[in-house]
């Protein structure tokens, strides 16, 4: 069956003009929906039709819903204890980046913080300080984000009149400097041109100097020593340490979704496991450290996860797991590791 155009709304508000496989069921179009209009991909999502109150059922797809071309579809987050805490984390960060200046991150996180909650309370008056008016949302960036995902749906947004024209204002506001850091990002990155309101993709081209604070560049590496071992360090680094001859394992996860350990030292977005200690009862140094370069460090959510991979004639095992994000340590958790096979899942954070 043919694809349909339809109008999704994301949780500002704004739409976005898409093409969906009307066969699909909700929770493998959920997914694609997530990644075009470059929302956080690891918190929950649900579809809405505009005006309804109820959610779509995961299992069904568009045609069993009873959703035909033309229709008005709003992806939200699920609101839960995990978008609460994620936002939250995500302000505390903010504040931490005025502190110091950096008002370009600052920017950064509160179009992601209003994107996904218009509401979310403002109690330091961030916006204020960096210059942003309320009322009408994070430097323009809502328009500016739409911009660069409707481009990547252009044959969508020809297929619906009412769909193509918002698309087309969105690219509008930010080709004239309306759109956010975040959302020029996305274009300058890809290349494009604007022509008859719809972005035509030319091919990557180099991002100017002022975007060297918000997007990742070529990664430049750095080293720092912990408990006598020189680790690399850079935009993130998070390193384990323990107290026992037994076998420990740091995971972590990036916001792409790839994890970074023992099986997999090399992350695509830059991430590398540059010491494993201890691989085989081998008395290495207690040290284990996972870090991105600077510049490569992509944003958004990271998970780390601790395994007591073996024992080594070791019992219960203390460890600490240190998290250092821009230069600056963000995060120290400690527990106890019991036996063989026992792990622990630790907060994550957000850069």
């Amino acid at each position: 069956m043919e694809s349909i155009a339809v109008k999704v709304l994301d949780p500002a508000g704004q739409h976005w003009a898409q093409l969906l496989d009307p066969t699909q069921k909700v929770r493998r179009l959920l997914p694609l929906l997530v990644e075009r209009l470059g929302l956080p991909d690891d918190l929950k999502y649900e579809l809405v039709p505009e005006g309804a109150s109820k959610a779509l059922s995961m299992r069904s797809t568009l045609l069993e819903a009873g959703v035909v071309a033309g229709a008005s579809l709003v992806l939200r987050p699920i609101r839960d204890g995990f978008l609460s805490a994620f936002l939250d984390n995500l302000y505390r960060e903010a504040v931490s980046f005025g502190l110091e200046q950096g008002w370009d991150k600052v920017k950064a996180h509160l179009d992601t913080i209003y994107r996904l909650d218009p509401n979310y309370p403002d109690k330091r008056q961030l916006r204020k300080k960096v210059g942003i008016d309320a009322a009408k949302g994070v430097a323009g960036g809502a328009a500016g984000t739409g911009a660069g995902v409707a481009g990547s749906t252009a044959a969508g947004a020809a297929a619906s009149s009412a769909a193509t024209s918002a698309a087309s204002s969105s690219a509008g506001a930010a080709a004239s400097g309306g759109g956010s850091a975040i959302g020029c990002i996305f274009v300058i990155l890809i290349g494009a041109v604007v022509l008859g309101g719809v972005l035509i993709f030319t091919g990557t081209i180099e991002a100017p100097d002022w975007l060297s604070g918000i997007i990742p560049q070529n990664g430049t590496g750095g080293t720092t020593v912990v408990d006598g071992v020189e680790v690399g360090t850079g935009d993130v680094r998070v390193t384990l340490t323990w107290n026992t001859s037994a076998d420990i394992d740091l995971h972590v996860t990036d916001p792409m979704g790839e994890e970074v350990y023992f099986g997999n030292r090399q992350a695509t977005s830059g991430g590398e496991l540059d010491v494993d200690a201890n691989g085989g009862c081998s008395n290495d140094p207690t040290v284990e450290n996972i870090f991105w370069p600077t510049g490569q460090a992509p944003y958004g959510f990271y998970q780390v996860r601790v395994d007591y991979f073996g024992a080594c004639g070791a019992g219960a095992t203390n460890y600490e797991v240190t998290v250092s994000v821009d230069g600056r340590v963000v995060d120290s958790q400690s527990g106890v590791l019991s036996s063989s096979a026992d792990s622990a899942t630790l907060p994550g954070f957000t850069r």
